[in-house]
């Protein structure tokens, strides 16, 4: 013979949490951002995390992309050196990778770097916190 299935307010309150806990993790802050680049150019940017290989982004005009995984900045390595890039051609078979312009910048955890400039020539601020 099968048990009813339990209702007290204890269990249906845990059931509930548990169906809420997905939704409730996206809304929750992730830990801090190990870094972040703004671009606050005109033109495309690309950006590459040199020591640790596990930040490669486009940046758009106006736009910001934080690189949050564990392994950006920390565990053994106090910070991480970012190249960053306008005009970035990728390699291809019927070319040469290159980019026009380039500013490279070591970026600690929590680090912010504006990037100005024109698509000849940037300049990487940090802004530390």
């Amino acid at each position: 013979m099968k048990s009813p299935r339990s209702t007290t307010p204890f269990v249906v309150t845990v059931r509930r949490l548990l169906v809420l806990l997905p939704i409730l993790a996206c809304w929750v802050p992730l830990a801090a951002s190990a870094y972040c680049l703004e671009n606050a150019t005109a033109v495309p940017l690309h950006a590459q995390s040199l020591d640790s290989g596990v930040f490669t982004v486009d940046i758009p005009p106006g736009e910001e992309r934080c690189c949050r995984a564990a392994t950006c900045v920390g565990g053994n390595r106090p910070d991480s050196l970012v190249l960053i890039v306008t005009g970035y051609i990728p390699v291809g078979q019927a070319r040469q990778p290159g980019w026009h312009a380039e500013c490279r910048v070591r970026l600690q955890p929590e680090g912010r770097v504006v990037v100005r400039g024109e698509v000849t020539q940037i300049r990487c601020e940090r802004q530390d916190p």
